[in-house]
Formats: C-alpha cells, structure tokens, sequence
C-alpha cells in the first residue's frame, strides 16, 4: 500500500515522464470538467524510542497516555448533524454499484464525481482535498479537506445530492478533541463498513518535524444518521481491514494481527505475532491484509525482520482463522532487499506478487514474481533494472505493473500475457479497479498529473489533468 522509493528516484521520474498530459491532449476531450482524483494515502510512523519521539513524550508510555485521554473523552464524541445547510439524512438504499462506471476525484479543491464519462462538481471550490473515499454502492462520498497546514475536517456528501458539500463529520476541533495535548491529530485511514453507510477512520498525531505517530484508534459514524462512537480507543486498533460480512475486523500493527467483531467483542488478540520490520528509517511497517471471500480468514503477508541480513531471511505468507485457531504459515520466499516492504495478496487470496533481486549490483535487476499462497507454483513474470506493483483486479486474475524508471504501465494475466497496457502509457504510479476489465490510473509528468480510465482491451480515455499539484481518486 504504501510507496517506499527514494525522492531522487521519483525525480528521475517525474523528468523521464512528460508524455503524460500529451498524450492526455489526444485521446480526450478538452471540454472535460477539472477534476480531482483520490489516490490510497497513508501517512507514515515514528519508530518509538527515536529521538524525536522521546523528546516529545513524556516518562508515561505512550499508549497508557492515549488510551486514557481517549477513554476520558469518549463520552463527549456525541454525533452532530453537519453544518448549516447540509445535505438531509436519507435511510440506505441497496444498490450495486458493480455495473455503474463511477470514479470521484478532487484537484484543486474541488471534488467531482465522473460517471459513464460525464464529470459533476459534489462539492464547492475550497482548500485541499486529500482523501475522497466512495461507499460500496455509491452513494455516498466522504472526503478530507485541509484547514490549515496542521488541521483537517471530514466531510461527506450524497452522490446524488444537488446541495454541494454535504455534511462535516468531524471538525477540526473534534480531532483536536481525541488529544488535546498533541500539536495536531490528523484522519489516517478512511473507509466504508462494507454494506453500509458507515464510515471508519482512524488517527495519528504529528510533530514540529518528520513523522507521525498512529494513535491506533478506531472510530465509526453513520453518514445517514450521523451517530458516532469508537469502539476502539487508542492502542486497541491498528490499520484497518473489515471482512466481506461487515460484522468483523481485522487489525494490524508493527508487530501483530488482531481480529475482533466490529462491536469490540470477541477479541482475538495476537492472532499472528511478528518481529518488527526495519525499514531503516524512523518509521513502521503495518503488513496489509486480505479476507477471504466468506470472512472465515485474514491472510498476510509478512517481510523479513532484517531485509539487509546475511544470510537473507525469508517473507512468510500466514493464514489466520477468524475462529481463533492458530495461524498457519503456508509459504517462505525472499525479496528484494529494501524493496520487498509491499507484499500484495489478491483479493481471490489464491496469490502474492512479489520483487526479488537476480544479479549482482550495480547491475542487478527486479524480478516480479506471482507465488501461490500454499507455495506450491512461483511464476516468473518479468525482470527490469525497477519495478513497482500497483494492484490486482477484483477476481484476481489480471494485474498491473508499472515498469522501467519511464513507469510504463502493464497489464498480466495469471498464466497468461505480460504486455503494456493499450495506449502504452507511462508516468503511471497507482491505478485501481473499476471491475474485472476496467480501472483508472494517475498519469504524471513535469506538465502536471492526468486521471484516466482504461481497459484490458480498449484505449484510455481522459477524465481531467491538473498542471500544479496532484490528483487523488477513488472507486466503490
């Protein structure tokens, strides 16, 4: 999830790459409404211990402190109904979004919803806009937007709402409210309770300097109702993963998995345990999760403790029953020394990708590699002096990459082709899935940023560029 490359790199990058919006100029039209995209953020982590940490926490631990405050505040998280002139609750209604091309997006603060490509403004020009986050059936949109260059709100809206900007969730002074004793506590991860139109978010504090601590939290608020509560208080969190049922989460952190009902009951805590990851940095490594389709398991994908020891320590792959039964490992491989953080398991949990290092340097190159989770097949897909993998389609059987220093996109299929994307577009550093065929993607140069919609087989089409700052998007 989460992008560990070095800033000189991107710089390469960002020169090898102008392309982008040209080609954005021949295969869209010019008339198309400004549009901002949502990229998956994810703020990063002070190791504790470093310097900064303890010089600026006290003698008490940290989430003996977190833990208290939060517990002392919770009976004032109480739910407010937006602001003046917001958009009315409405009760859910179940839809599918499966069929319905809906993509939102925000640039220069402005959030727009673009479907079956036609772009809609949702919300009134202002500030930055950082995370868009739409619910599974579409209908509802949440957002971050930027107050100040320490403090931000999360908004909501209805996608089909003719009032612009919807309701705010949570004030600037209601985060101020989880710790008043921090400089500043941000949104982290934001996210829909599958089936519902309740949204999840937790916390992190920052400092006067680089890095962040993660308070761990968890708190829910229902967008038709506006009721809010946490049933997770500082250190009983961790990033978030919700099974398919919505009745269950799972949690990870540094060090373990939890799992637990979303409720807080029936707690499985250290469900998997794991030695830290050294990222050689101030910050932390939280592994990504995937729940199997009927919510009985999580899986994991785990890094080594030490990617620069000799001899190489492997990645571990692990099942871990919701049941509480024992975690099993099922695979070992190694990765690419400092490369290898990022372990992406498909959604159909059949498959990890992974990068391993052939060669020796300065000579050495990636290679990508697609290793079923029982271990018993690795497939070789591809070698090149860099790559990046972006992400699996929803069935998990087709795959995007992004190769070369020019970020070239390509697209695979499981024991199939390995071929740039139609269009040969590069520039690409994250893409998403509409469906099993479609997905967008961010296209980036020294012009300024393009979001487009693709396909397996048909040219993409441009929805909108920005020549200064970014684009952040997503998809139900």
């Amino acid at each position: 999830m989460k992008h560990w490359k070095p800033i000189l790199l991107w710089m390469l990058v960002l020169l090898l790459t102008g392309s982008a919006c040209q080609l954005f100029d021949q295969i869209t039209n010019p008339s198309t409404p400004e549009v901002i995209p949502h990229s998956t953020y994810r703020p990063e982590t002070l190791v504790p211990g470093s310097p900064v940490v303890e010089t600026l926490t006290s003698a008490i631990p940290l989430e003996t402190q977190l833990a208290a405050t939060l517990t002392a505040l919770a009976p004032t998280l109480s739910a407010e109904p937006g602001t003046p002139g917001a958009t009315s609750p409405a009760p859910p209604t179940p839809t599918s979004a499966a069929a319905l091309m809906l993509v939102a997006y925000a640039k220069e603060g402005v959030v727009y919803l673009w479907q079956d490509g036609t772009a809609r403004p949702l919300t009134s020009p202002g500030s930055a806009v950082f995370d868009v986050v739409l619910s599974d059936d579409g209908q509802w949109l949440a957002y971050t937007r930027q107050v100040d260059d320490l403090r931000q709100e999360l908004w909501a809206v209805r996608t089909d709402s003719t009032a612009r900007d919807g309701n705010r969730l949570m004030s600037s002074a209601d985060f101020a409210a989880i710790d008043p004793a921090a400089l500043a506590v941000l949104p982290h991860q934001v996210g829909w309770v599958p089936g519902t139109h309740t949204l999840a978010f937790n916390t992190y504090q920052i400092f006067e300097g680089p890095g962040n601590i993660p308070y761990d939290d968890l708190h829910l608020i229902n967008a038709d109702t506006f009721e809010r509560r946490t049933p997770f208080l500082a250190g009983e969190g961790g990033d978030f993963y919700f099974a398919p049922d919505g009745a269950q989460v799972a949690f990870s952190t540094p060090t373990r998995v939890d799992i637990s009902n979303l409720d807080g009951s029936n707690r499985r805590s250290a469900a998997l345990t794991f030695e830290m990851v050294l990222t050689f940095s101030e910050y932390m490594l939280y592994p990504s999760l995937v729940w199997e389709a009927d919510s009985s398991a999580v899986w994991a994908a785990i890094p080594p403790h030490d990617a620069m020891a000799v001899p190489v320590q492997p990645s571990s792959v692990w099942r871990i029953p919701a049941d509480g039964s024992p975690a099993i490992q099922t695979a070992e491989f190694e990765v690419a020394p400092l490369i290898g953080f990022e372990l992406p398991i498909s959604a159909d949990t059949q498959r990890v990708a992974y990068l391993a290092e052939i060669g020796e340097q300065p000579t050495a190159q990636l290679e990508l590699h697609l290793l079923a989770l029982d271990g018993s097949t690795d497939e070789i897909i591809h070698s090149a002096p860099y790559m990046d993998f972006l992400s699996w389609s929803p069935d998990g059987r087709h795959y995007a990459v992004s190769v070369g220093l020019e970020q070239a996109l390509y697209l695979g299929e499981v024991g199939g082709s390995f071929a740039p994307a139609p269009g040969a577009p590069v520039g690409v550093s994250s893409l998403d899935w509409l469906d099993m065929q479609r997905f967008v993607y961010v296209q980036t140069g020294d012009s300024g940023s393009t979001l487009f919609s693709g396909s397996l087989s048909a040219a993409p089409q441009g929805i909108d560029r920005v020549s200064e700052g970014f684009i952040t998007f997503s998809v139900p």
